[in-house]
């Protein structure tokens, strides 16, 4: 008996597939510097396909016939968009211009946004050092603050080291430390924090340089001023809640050495 996939003629892809699927001899038959930008129902180029799904050799042909960088698909996302939200390293540099470095989507995020947002730093990193600015501000705030409430310390670290402003706010009017307080995120707070310049009566810093950021959200509910803490007792210590006799006595001593100098 005749087998029934033998009797079913075969189907050609079409070249969004194909690009898809890294098959590059389909493409070498369709693919011509007329149809290269052509797009489908959704605004997706085959290159953005190619990006996606990190078929370098795909993107490499699709170059050749001069494929257009800046195209958006329906979401505002372009092919460099894309390559950084799937983190594909290779792919990356070669569909990088500076003019769509800091075209946003839909939400507003840009091709370093999305990077951080996904979690891949090293796809930031090329960004970064490509000119992406760190400051970008969308929907869910910077990448900064991404990093600070997700407690990505790496990625945290490299957007400061490319002069990530630390003291922008979100619509909630929350700075990225603010974000990695409330997340229990302190090594990430103390990092944050070292990159603000700040005296020596800023509350927050002298609970870090205590070891006692669990007191910040406290501190922060019970608006404790500096003036307020030099003038506390260890009694008035417990009745805003720091039960505990260790930390009372570190803040005690820093409380006199301050009143003696």
């Amino acid at each position: 008996m005749e087998e029934i996939y033998e009797r079913t003629p075969i189907r050609m892809i079409d070249a969004f597939t194909a690009a898809a699927l890294g098959d590059l001899q389909t493409l070498r038959d369709v693919v011509s510097p007329q149809n290269v930008n052509m797009k489908n129902a959704d605004g997706w180029t085959m290159l953005m396909y190619a990006c996606y799904y990190d078929r370098l050799d795909i993107v490499k042909f699709l170059l050749r016939f001069g494929v257009d960088k800046s195209l958006r698909c329906r979401r505002g996302r372009t092919a460099l968009m894309i390559a950084a939200t799937s983190g594909n390293l290779e792919i990356i540099p070669l569909v990088l211009e500076i003019e769509v470095l800091e075209f946003k989507e839909d939400r507003g995020m840009t091709a370093l946004s999305l990077s951080i947002d996904h979690g891949h730093l090293c796809a930031a990193q090329i960004l970064l050092s490509s000119g992406a600015n760190p400051d970008v501000m969308s929907q869910s705030g910077t990448p900064l603050m991404t990093t600070a409430e997700r407690g990505h310390y790496s990625a945290a670290k490299a957007l400061l080291s490319y002069k990530a402003n630390p003291l922008l706010l979100n619509s909630e009017r929350k700075t990225a430390a603010d974000l990695a307080s409330e997340k229990g995120h302190h090594d990430l707070y103390k990092l944050i924090t070292s990159y603000v310049k700040t005296d020596k009566r800023d509350v927050q810093r002298i609970l870090i340089d205590l070891s006692l950021e669990e007191y910040l959200s406290l501190f922060k509910e019970k608006n404790i001023t500096y003036q307020r803490l030099l003038d506390m007792t260890e009694e008035e210590m417990k009745s805003i809640g720091i039960n505990k006799f260790g930390p009372r006595r570190k803040l005690s001593i820093f409380i006199n050495q301050m009143k003696n100098k």
